[in-house]
């Protein structure tokens, strides 16, 4: 696999150990627990005695039985195994190398999205999937990427399986209760998230996607919203549960609604702790 910047992982080998009992999932034994290599664990002061001892993302993936494991950076701040500037193409001989590619939130960082996204391609095998963690934070990097960016840009690029699910991480508490369950639900292409997401949070999207072809150019996708199946006003491209549940004559009765029920649906939510499918808001 190749990952995208060495990732923090807010975890001791104890807390890996005990998430994947949790899980009831088996896990290898890592070759060496790394201490983490994160500038940001090491020198901001208000993480670096809670991170003490948390592992390199090197640990976590290993346990998931991941050997060869590499990653990317253009600085050598965090130690990255390779040092390559991802506004330029990456060498041949990382061409079509990984079955895994993930990007946790480094492609935001990257000022070239189009060169980034074909680096991503590119080093992802055919029957291999692409990861990616996306942060929707205004102003947390160059971009800040809708779910709908992946999926149209890797369905029209070769890949299918494509799954996303949104994560929401109250900022309020992150240093003390990082450990805690968070709230998620799953994105189908087309739902409304706005008024899902609260202010006081940060929202992640978790996409992946398989690698189903290798096609000789990338295409540059059309907004799905925007493509022929939404011009034709009888198979429109994009229904949400409310517009499939409610006949559309009653729909502008009903529509003015809709913004308590998803409230009321997120107030369940920030009680229960997790995620509720916002297909059915």
């Amino acid at each position: 696999m190749c990952s995208l910047g060495n990732q923090e992982v807010w975890a001791t080998y104890e807390d890996l150990v005990a998430i994947f009992n949790e899980m009831d999932s088996e896990c290898q034994r890592p070759t060496q627990v790394l201490p983490h290599t994160s500038a940001m664990f090491r020198q901001n002061p208000w993480l670096k005695d809670v991170a003490a001892r948390f592992v390199h993302a090197r640990v976590f993936f290993e346990m998931l039985g991941v050997q060869d494991y590499v990653d990317i950076d253009k600085f050598d701040w965090d130690e990255p195994v390779l040092q390559h500037d991802l506004n330029l193409p990456v060498p041949e001989g990382l061409r079509d190398r990984f079955n895994l590619v993930l990007d946790g939130g480094a492609a935001e960082h990257v000022f070239d999205v189009r060169q980034v996204m074909a680096n991503i391609v590119a080093m992802t095998r055919v029957g291999g999937s692409v990861v990616h963690i996306a942060s929707l934070r205004p102003d947390h990097g160059f971009y800040s990427f809708s779910p709908c960016f992946f999926f149209d840009y890797y369905q029209t690029n070769g890949f299918d399986d494509c799954v996303c699910y949104v994560l929401l991480i109250d900022q309020q508490d992150i240093l003390t209760e990082y450990a805690k369950p968070k709230r998620y639900f799953e994105y189908r292409y087309g739902s409304p998230i706005a008024e899902v997401i609260g202010t006081a949070e940060e929202a992640l999207v978790f996409f992946t996607a398989r690698k189903r072809e290798a096609l000789q150019s990338l295409h540059i996708p059309t907004q799905g919203v925007y493509g022929e199946a939404a011009l034709n006003k009888s198979t429109p491209a994009v229904t949400s549960r409310f517009d499939s549940l409610v006949p559309q004559a009653f729909q502008p009765l009903m529509r003015p609604l809709r913004p308590w029920v998803r409230r009321l649906h997120q107030r369940i939510q920030r009680l229960s702790g997790f995620g509720v499918d916002i297909r059915t808001i």
